[in-house]
């Protein structure tokens, strides 16, 4: 069933298939949590957003166009309950920031984007030990510097600086 195409998952779904659904849900669920995550930066929120958005895609599938490509109608679905998401929560978003669907992303657009970021990992690894630990709460883990001055023991001008430093680093290595 992993074959099929996103059409025909479509079609057995509005016939009642679960396991279609199952499969669907497999194939874009990373997608969609990246693609989230772009908008969105607390993992918990992701994380919510994705569930609630493939919930709102099975509750409404038999109004879905099979005719037409529903990964676009996935991340629309997506990207509008991220904003609303954010409304709620009472954070400003830049329309800048949103990345819109990695389904439409050549596997050159992808291969550029997998080394980039293979570009950051390794830029990270040649900075301080110091400046790793402190971009990878900030970004990777998502704390706040007074979380990231708890965790590390050190005070919060400090992670500053280290986080500071270490974006100019970043930038200097790519």
């Amino acid at each position: 069933m992993d074959n099929l195409s996103d059409q025909e998952l479509v079609r057995r779904i509005q016939d009642g298939d679960v396991l279609a659904f199952e499969v669907f849900v497999r194939r874009y669920q990373k997608r969609l949590w990246f693609f989230v995550s772009k908008i969105v930066y607390q993992a918990h929120l992701v994380e919510e957003i994705v569930q609630d958005t493939l919930f709102s895609l099975y509750r409404t599938i038999e109004k879905v166009d099979t005719t037409k490509t529903i990964s676009t109608y996935l991340f629309s679905i997506a990207k509008h309950a991220a904003i609303d998401r954010l409304r709620k929560e009472k954070k400003t978003v830049r329309l800048d920031d949103i990345e819109f669907a990695y389904e439409d992303e050549s596997l050159y657009e992808q291969l550029t984007r997998q080394e980039f970021a293979q570009k950051i990992q390794s830029a990270l690894k040649k900075i301080p030990l110091s400046q790793q630990n402190v971009i990878r709460l900030y970004f990777f883990k998502e704390l706040s510097y007074e979380e990231i001055s708890r965790t590390l023991g050190i005070p919060i001008n400090t992670v500053r600086t280290n986080l500071r430093r270490a974006k100019i680093a970043v930038k200097k290595l790519l």
